[in-house]
């Protein structure tokens, strides 16, 4: 029989929390971790364009889960002396004509329950500490891991897993890619 080892996603913004979901959906066992205590509150807004309202809409995330929205069609400029100018968001009619408008904390809130449903849930308050890569040469031979995790959980525990690869989903450059810069790292951004 054999082990599929999880893929181990650090960060539980949008991009960790899509990454997750699309791989439980192909049964890519994942692990998602984040370091903070619990989900953003902070009211940013994030623009959802046509083409991505498309493809969450495929993954059962329609409309009617983001009842927070605004469609938006046209933007306007201003300048000192009044309007600059306006312009279309989404001229391609092929595309429904609008991008939408949405608080990036309802769009995780929404992204969390759908990965609830597939049997994922985000490790808040659990910090990627360390990683080691398998020996070179030796990526997806049998008898060991391609990477070890080592992960403190929010009381302090430190586990160590085996994973088939790491994602770092977060803003910026991953830490571990500062630790580890020699170390082969997928950055999902």
């Amino acid at each position: 029989m054999s082990l599929i080892r999880p893929v181990l996603i650090t960060g539980a913004g949008l991009t960790g929390l899509v990454a997750a979901m699309e791989l439980s959906r192909l049964e890519i066992p994942v692990r998602l971790i984040d370091k903070r205590p619990g989900p953003s509150a902070r009211p940013q807004t994030l623009i959802v364009h046509p083409v991505t309202a498309e493809l969450l809409e495929q993954r059962g995330l329609g409309p009617e889960t983001l009842p927070a929205s605004n469609r938006v069609t046209h933007a306007a400029a201003y300048r000192k002396g009044g309007l600059f100018g306006t312009v279309q968001l989404a001229p391609d009619r092929n595309h429904r004509g609008h991008v939408l408008l949405v608080c990036q904390a309802e769009m995780e809130r929404v992204l969390r329950e759908q990965l609830a449903r597939q049997d994922v849930v985000v490790e808040y308050g659990t910090e990627l500490v360390a990683l080691v890569q398998a020996e070179p040469g030796r990526h997806g031979e049998s008898g060991g891991p391609d990477v070890t995790a080592l992960l403190r959980h929010p009381d302090g525990r430190l586990e160590d897993i085996a994973a088939s690869r790491p994602e770092a989903c977060r803003r910026g450059r991953p830490t571990c890619w500062r630790t580890y810069g020699s170390m082969e790292i997928s950055a999902v951004m």
